[in-house]
């Protein structure tokens, strides 16, 4: 089992200013280095208090410089920016990064992002296929010529469609990975079976239950094998929390965490996030003394064949002392059980 960190989903505290808080949010990222995690990832939102990340590689670079050996996550929303806006970005970071990058490609979901930026949420399954065939080309060695429903690269001039005014292009920098790994973020039934035909790792949304993650397993193990793709790694993002005991856990978290899941309610109200602090625990959270998280975990990895874990430990209302502590307590008495030469 691996144990990711998810650095990103912070809010700020009453009277905090945004500096602060970046800078908190960099220094669990080298606490995390530190303590043995295996990645730390960023995830990009746009327009929400909650997740200050509308610029996931700018995040990205900030923590290359302060860490120098764990695997640095971006999830990014492709559908808002160009591929080749996307193909440099990655490129640059992992050479800053000395080729630690994995990139989780997602198309985006709240209708409001989409109206920012002009784009029709219509197609952008199709969208996301062509930007991920484009970015296989960027980072090759030979320059690429791309003509597709949605992206022209270069640019046919609309006045001269027969033109070859514009060579094949090439991107520079170049990855430092031969292949920087592609996982892909879903929700629907439709993402996830698109990222099963692409034999790209599933990183499902962290509000989705148990009970809808089977389902989602199995409409993902199905096309991998439709499509005759072969996957070993099966991700999860998860909140969480790890106190000394339970009551304590839920009293550090409780009021700030339902407000937090009402508001993705509204958001994404197919998720369906309803019922008590210890329903939610149960079937969405791991937050609770160590046991009970080992419990968890070792449910995932029997019932979903779960193998890599990205925790989202900043909650929010969360003081900066106790998102430490919870980093450190999971690390010396939940991660022993599933990693014990680690």
């Amino acid at each position: 089992m691996q144990f990711g960190f998810g650095a990103s989903n912070f809010e700020l505290m009453s009277g905090q200013s945004l500096a602060a808080g970046h800078r908190e949010m960099l220094e669990q990222a080298v606490v995390a280095e530190e303590l043995g995690f295996d990645s730390i990832w960023v995830a990009e939102q746009h327009f929400s208090p909650e997740r200050q990340c509308p610029s996931p590689f700018l995040i990205g670079a900030a923590i290359a410089t302060r860490t120098s050996g764990i695997k640095i996550g971006v999830y990014t929303t492709m559908t808002f920016a160009h591929p080749i806006r996307v193909a440099e970005d990655a490129a640059v970071l992992d050479v800053l990064s000395d080729g630690r990058l994995i990139l989780c490609a997602g198309t985006g979901y709240r209708k409001e992002e989409f109206a920012a930026y002009g784009v029709a949420a219509e197609g952008k399954r199709s969208r996301i296929r062509e930007s991920l065939e484009i970015l296989r080309l960027a980072w090759a060695d030979e320059p690429f010529v791309y003509r597709g429903k949605y992206f022209t690269i270069p640019t046919v001039p609309p006045d001269n469609p027969a033109s070859d005014e514009y060579p094949p292009l090439s991107v520079f920098p170049k990855p430092l990975q031969t292949s920087i790994p592609i996982w892909m973020a879903a929700f629907g039934n439709v993402g996830v079976r698109q990222a099963g035909r692409l034999g790209l790792p599933l990183f499902t949304s962290p509000l989705e239950s148990i009970s809808q993650l089977r389902e989602r397993d199995v409409l993902y193990r199905t096309a991998l094998q439709e499509a005759g793709q072969q996957q070993r790694l099966f991700p999860l993002i998860r909140s969480v929390y790890v106190a000394a005991t339970a009551d304590r856990a839920r009293s550090d978290t409780e009021a700030a965490l339902l407000a937090q899941y009402r508001r993705y309610n509204q958001w994404r109200p197919q998720a369906a996030i309803e019922g008590s602090f210890e329903t939610l625990t149960a079937d969405r959270f791991l937050i609770g003394d160590p046991d009970h998280c080992v419990a968890q975990i070792r449910r995932y990895a029997t019932d979903l064949g779960i193998n890599y874990i990205v925790c989202r430990m900043n909650l929010a209302g969360l003081e900066h002392a106790n998102v430490l502590h919870s980093m450190r307590l999971f690390v010396r008495e939940v991660m022993p059980h599933f990693n014990p030469e680690g």
